[in-house]
């Protein structure tokens, strides 16, 4: 049976104390930590197309998945917050739900009706997550056997920096077991593939590959206005050249290959709550 959850009523935006906005900066005493962008994402660089066979494929690769486990989607629906990033309310909610793959789509876009089967373009949404998840498990028992060739662990590594957009130019420098544990500890983690409209200059995320300010890691993320330095005009100036916006549509897979759901707050950060998931963003179809 396809899960369901009932949309709940839009919450008044709540108004923060002038007194509280003006502690806000001393809970940080080593400075706000705003996002870093590298690069907006592009067709070119970290956005990807579906072609008419791609999307078939896809399609089918959902049904076929979706056959032999019934009890796999959830639809949520979830607004976010005028500029704000994906935040703890969405994963306090994820966090309750107890389903393999979850359907995210934002009031006002094109998020099915809960007591159907996804849309075309959902379905072929959810066929890439499940390829993805497929491809990420095969790695994980690979490095868990113990037994793989040098051929094998490049493919990992081209695993993360063409089909994930992740890079690290460090990487190069570990010696081969600290090289596995790092691929191990990249995989190991939530995976989302969102759906991306072209931008239209309103408010919310747009798509960059972003630094991570913890380890030099530059991945995908969705970046809003709100989390760029203000006082820094070269990054305010990237900003502004941010080609696609959304998430309009988000499909979560929420456990690792033992089947087990993961703590969803491990991966997050003080900037964004889906900071540290896997992240694949795919051009979503005009209306």
């Amino acid at each position: 049976m396809m899960w369901t959850e009932e949309n709940r009523p839009e919450q008044p935006e709540k108004q923060i104390p002038e007194l509280r906005t003006k502690e806000q900066p001393a809970c940080f005493p080593e400075g706000i930590p705003f996002v870093e962008i590298v690069a907006p994402a592009t067709l070119r660089k970290g956005i990807r197309t579906f072609t008419d066979e791609e999307r078939e494929a896809c399609i089918k690769t959902w049904d076929t998945y979706l056959a032999g486990n019934n009890r796999t989607a959830l639809f949520l629906t979830h607004t976010p917050a005028g500029d704000a990033p994906a935040g703890q309310a969405l994963i306090e909610r994820l966090g309750r739900v107890d389903a393999d793959v979850v359907f995210i789509g934002h009031i006002g876009n094109a998020l099915p009706d809960p007591l159907k089967r996804p849309a075309p373009y959902q379905k072929a949404l959810a066929g890439m997550l499940v390829n993805l998840q497929e491809n990420i498990f095969g790695h994980l028992r690979l490095i868990e056997s113990g037994s793989y060739t040098q051929e094998q662990v490049e493919e990992m590594i081209y695993f993360l920096q063409d089909e994930l957009c992740i890079k690290n130019p460090e990487m190069k420098y570990l010696e081969d077991a600290e090289l596995i544990l790092y691929i191990r500890q990249q995989l190991l983690r939530p995976l989302r593939v969102c759906g991306m409209v072209r931008n239209a200059g309103g408010p919310g995320g747009s798509p960059f590959l972003a630094k991570s300010a913890k380890d030099g890691v530059v991945s995908l993320q969705i970046v809003a206005g709100s989390q760029i330095d203000p006082a820094n005009p070269q990054q305010q100036a990237l900003f502004e050249q941010r080609a696609y916006s959304g998430p309009a549509d988000m499909v979560c897979a929420l456990k690792g290959p033992d089947g087990r759901k993961y703590h969803l707050p491990d991966f997050a950060d003080s900037n964004s709550a889906m900071s540290d998931w896997n992240t694949t963003l795919v051009e979503a179809p005009e209306t």
